[in-house]
């Protein structure tokens, strides 16, 4: 209770694994943000995504900021604008993790 939960991802498009990553920390944390470019998001380009989940709310403004300082492409999304981004993604659990069947066509 208190802290944070953070984990980088790597995808490509179309991103259904990271996208699927981001529901399931919808559905074990009360706020969840997601930093990456923002064509990541679009699914047109893969890299490096940041997951964050917190049961306490994430607060978009100071981290991107901190972002914006390093990578101007990249941004901030939070909860609700989270939701509609992985949207339709399965959560993964203990018993259902197709990890290999979500990530990009390699």
């Amino acid at each position: 209770p208190g802290g944070i939960y953070v984990m980088n991802v790597i995808d490509r498009p179309p991103n259904a694994f990271t996208e699927a990553e981001g529901a399931t920390l919808l559905e074990v944390f009360d706020h969840v943000a997601v930093l990456a470019p923002l064509d990541f998001l679009e699914g047109a380009a893969g890299g490096n995504f940041v997951l964050v989940g917190s049961d306490s709310p994430i607060d978009a403004g100071p981290l991107a900021e901190a972002l914006g300082a390093r990578d101007a492409d990249s941004v901030v999304v939070v909860d609700d604008q989270v939701a509609l981004w992985a949207e339709g993604a399965p959560v993964l659990r203990d018993d259902f993790a197709p990890v290999d069947q979500l990530l990009g066509d390699r």
